[in-house]
């Protein structure tokens, strides 16, 4: 039997089998286990690395409940409420939400793709060479697989030229990435994120703009993915990424990236000796080129490349 509750702690999908097992979803990540016998549940909730005990009961629709954190055994003084929703409610609540990830009239799966693609080129304000050899590659490729990329582009261009002028971009967007989210498998969503990956990060710089779009698109895409870990490992593979964040410079450290680029050595040696300055803070420059994309992690013998001239 599935019930579903709408209340404090948003939406709650309760699934019992008949043997009186329960177990629950609610909110982003939270879960519910226990048993729900002649109205009553009782169990555990888990939640963002939280979790507690949880009781309630439901009857003629209401859900009326007490909760606690901590699993050891105490008084409830939380509450949990919340309505059932009934099957009309439920297909009411699909089809807005189907109605607010439409794509707009005469567009396809192809669209979504040139639309999204098209924003990750324009993000950072300009448009390169090899961002243009892979829009042409992605064209080639979907041209294989009969997705009409190329026949769309132009068009595409122009509509949304006109959907930025009137602040609309940001949803038709989201209604792209979620349409394909929703079209494509896990392989075909895969390799369109790749692309969308190879189109920012292709000059070694995730731009601002360009890191604020592929968040929000991995997001929709690859829910899965966290993108924390993601650009982390663009940093190691040395690309810049500018996440929005202050960073913090040393004072020296504009002269320090001049001296290291004539010498071209990756020497943390070399700043001591010519800015004066001692081992430690000489290493957490480094970092910082390291953050920045202008040298190496260390190796296994502790040693750094320059990988940005």
């Amino acid at each position: 039997m599935n019930y579903t509750f709408k209340g404090n702690f948003g939406t709650l999908e309760l699934v019992v089998e008949s043997n009186g097992k329960a177990s629950g979803s609610y909110q982003k990540g939270g879960t519910l286990s226990g048993t729900f016998k002649d109205g009553e549940f009782e169990g555990e909730w888990e939640n963002n690395g939280m979790e507690g005990l949880v009781k309630f009961t439901v009857k003629e629709g209401r859900l009326n409940g007490k909760w606690k954190k901590g699993k050891e055994s105490g008084a409830m003084r939380g509450e949990w409420w919340g309505d059932q929703v009934g099957a009309d409610t439920k297909e009411k609540e699909l089809e807005e939400q189907e109605e607010a990830n439409r794509l707009p009239d005469g567009w396809g799966t192809a669209s979504a793709m040139a639309a999204l693609i098209r924003h990750m080129m324009l993000a950072d304000k300009k448009v390169s060479d090899a961002e243009i050899m892979h829009m042409n590659q992605a064209i080639e490729y979907y041209d294989t697989l009969d997705i009409p990329l190329g026949e769309v582009w132009d068009n595409i261009d122009d509509e949304m030229q006109i959907y930025e002028k009137i602040g609309l971009q940001g949803q038709i967007l989201e209604k792209c990435a979620a349409h394909l989210a929703k079209t494509f498998d896990e392989d075909e969503i895969q390799h369109f994120w790749n692309i969308l990956i190879n189109v920012t990060v292709q000059d070694r710089d995730l731009h601002y703009y360009e890191y604020v779009a592929l968040k929000y698109t991995t997001g929709i895409l690859m829910p899965d993915v966290d993108f924390n870990d993601l650009t982390a490992h663009m940093r190691k593979n040395g690309i810049s990424v500018d996440d929005g964040q202050p960073l913090d410079y040393d004072e020296k450290y504009h002269e320090a990236k001049e001296i290291i680029l004539s010498e071209g050595a990756a020497l943390p040696e070399i700043l001591c000796d010519v800015l004066l300055i001692g081992k430690n803070r000489a290493e957490r420059i480094f970092d910082q080129f390291e953050r920045d994309g202008i040298v190496s992690p260390k190796d296994e013998n502790g040693k750094r490349k320059i990988i940005k001239l």
